[in-house]
């Protein structure tokens, strides 16, 4: 017997849906967060599907690495806060501005919901900083892979804060039966080998399997107190729930969580960060997907269930922030609060006048000018431009000025420099020595004449 479907009503075969979106390794990099999130913009629709339904749940995760040294001080601006306590407070304008996006997009009937692990970056400062910050910060926090029993001081946070968790679950309401729960297990690991990216830095906080090996150097013998602490989260959840869903927010980089996908087959699917890398594979019904780097990219996902509770379709989209329109983006709200914020730090340090003709040996207008000028002064005219408009005597100039050219050795001049006196962190030896010995060596080999040479502070 077949029941007729009145297609007026907003029933349907797709009887819940999740959106995810996530994004991993920003390593502070706040400045190029008003792109990050005019493509999250642009694609808002896409990305948040369905969102203004009952039926469908929005999440946005971190997986690790947002912070970076946050101990550092030296902003010109904000004097008085730290790396981390600048890249928190972008953190929370971009959490705040992401649920505007879904609300917009929603019709005002859709919320968002946002997740958070820690990285290795983000344990630069110790461990005080990063549970500070996972304790008023408005994200759950999941930390699947840490050692209770020798991490006092997350014990204690879970005890003074609801939003630090082992794993959490989520549930999503069906559209025809008020009864039917959808469920989504969210999980969480970091990359345990503390002892080789912050060696002495965690007074309070352990991680399973903390060692001091290289990630390439750890086999799967090395990971199975995080292989066990995820599937007794994942085997727990699927007794009660055979149907869920669950998802692997792992910073170990796609060689480890593919180890322990292989342990934990249950898992639908791993979003990874650490490895820097965009790209996905799968470990027999799991998919891994590595999440890039720099604010370069994010990616959103989407789960749909069936009226039976089965996980029927995922499908993941890629956005990188690098094809996104420019146009307007130096007044979209997130530049102009981020142009206020570091009034004085963005003011260039290095200024270069006429830096075109220096790397191409062209003249530019000024210097066209400039020589026409002296050259029309050599020849006593310059006070008289109407004798130009003669075309016999431009053309006897023209001549004349190719000869002069060619009788003198004249190239275009180096580009001016002009230098702030400005040193954005204080001295140090390690960096003194590596910026002294840089400037030998290119001194050296390449131009005698090099004043001054600058690196970039994650590179050591």
């Amino acid at each position: 017997m077949l029941t007729k479907i009145d297609s007026t009503t907003n029933t349907n075969f797709k009887a819940a849906n999740v959106n995810l979106l996530v994004t991993a390794d920003n390593h502070g990099n706040v400045m190029t967060l008003p792109r990050f999130i005019k493509t999250i913009e642009n694609n808002a629709k896409d990305i948040f599907v369905n969102s203004e339904k009952k039926t469908t749940a929005n999440f946005f995760a971190i997986v690790g690495d947002w912070f970076i040294n946050p101990s550092k001080k030296g902003f010109k601006t904000q004097t008085n806060l730290s790396n981390g306590e600048i890249q928190n407070l972008a953190l929370l304008k971009t959490l705040d501005t992401i649920k505007d996006i879904v609300k917009k997009v929603s019709k005002n009937n859709g919320s968002l919901e946002t997740l958070f692990i820690p990285g290795n970056h983000c344990l630069d400062a110790g461990d005080e900083f990063i549970i500070d910050v996972m304790k008023k910060n408005p994200m759950k926090s999941v930390l699947t892979n840490i050692d209770c029993a020798n991490s006092p001081a997350i014990v204690k946070a879970m005890q003074e804060s609801d939003k630090i968790v082992k794993s959490i679950v989520y549930s999503v309401s069906d559209d025809k039966d008020k009864n039917l729960l959808h469920k989504i297990l969210f999980v969480g690991a970091t990359i345990p080998s503390m002892d080789f990216y912050n060696p002495g830095l965690l007074n309070g906080m352990e991680f399973y399997d903390n060692c001091n090996k290289k990630d390439a150097n750890l086999n799967e013998e090395d990971m199975q107190g995080t292989i066990k602490a995820i599937k007794q989260e994942v085997d727990a959840f699927k007794k009660e729930n055979p149907k869920g869903a669950v998802i692997l927010l792992s910073h170990m980089g796609g060689r480890l969580s593919e180890m322990v996908c292989k342990n934990v087959p249950q898992i639908n699917c791993v979003l990874n960060g650490h490895d820097h890398k965009n790209c996905q594979t799968n470990v027999g019904k799991t998919s891994v997907n590595s999440l890039g780097k720099d604010n370069e990219m994010l990616k959103s996902l989407n789960f749909e269930f069936d009226d039976n509770g089965n996980l029927i379709k995922t499908s993941m989209n890629p956005y990188f922030t690098a094809t996104t329109l420019s146009d307007g983006l130096e007044s979209h709200p997130f530049q102009l609060f981020l142009n206020k914020f570091f009034e004085k730090d963005i003011q260039p340090v290095l200024k270069m006048k006429d830096s075109t003709a220096a790397q191409t040996g062209t003249f530019s207008k000024s210097m066209r000018e400039n020589f026409l000028n002296s050259f029309l002064e050599k020849f006593g005219i310059e006070e008289n431009k109407e004798l130009l408009k003669n075309k016999n005597l431009k053309n006897l100039l023209k001549q004349a000025l190719r000869k002069e050219l060619a009788n003198t050795n004249f190239m275009p001049q180096k580009p001016e420099l002009s230098y702030g006196n400005e040193i954005r962190y204080s001295n140090s030896y390690l960096m003194n020595y590596l910026t002294s010995s840089i400037k030998d060596v290119l001194q050296s080999k390449y131009d005698p004449e090099i004043f001054t040479v600058a690196l970039q502070s994650s590179i050591v």
